[in-house]
């Protein structure tokens, strides 16, 4: 059992469960102090902008699947917007419809990671991000800097 766990039991069951635990009154009183520090951090959910139509679509849906492992790896829960081509390859939608979904999905992410190359539609996602007041970021590295400096919350 982990520290963490401990603290959720003890603070469950009361202080008498340290005795099940094995934890001292004071070791119980020094870990729920020490509460905020110990509990998991939620993942940061980052927006995947980058071009869709200008150049080969293929690779640009390559690119964001590979930049959202990437995201992956540094502890982020990606959303890549450019899986929709496989969804509009089977049930087609306008244009519009995927612009408004794509909007839609700004305001539940914490940041936007914008991808180098000309598209409009991601540099329109970048500026709306803007204007709600939450980030973009133009490099992993650079969103691998705010998180370690605890720029985004």
């Amino acid at each position: 059992m982990n520290e963490l766990e401990k603290v959720k039991k003890a603070i469950e069951f009361g202080f008498q469960y340290q005795v099940n635990c094995e934890l001292t009154p004071e070791e119980c009183k020094v870990l729920l102090g020490r509460l905020d520090q110990i509990k998991p951090r939620a993942k940061m959910v980052v927006y995947i902008a980058s071009p869709y139509t200008v150049g080969d679509v293929a690779m640009n849906v390559r690119r964001q699947i590979e930049t959202a492992n990437q995201l992956v790896e540094i502890g982020c829960l990606p959303y890549v917007p450019l899986l929709s081509h496989f969804w509009h390859l089977i049930l087609p939608h306008s244009y519009e419809f995927w612009t408004e979904m794509d909007m839609d999905w700004l305001e539940v992410c914490d940041c936007i990671l914008r991808l180098p190359g000309e598209s409009k539609g991601a540099d329109a996602e970048a500026k709306r991000m803007r204007e709600l007041g939450k980030p973009v970021y133009y490099s992993i590295f650079e969103l691998e800097e705010a998180i370690a400096n605890e720029q985004i919350s």
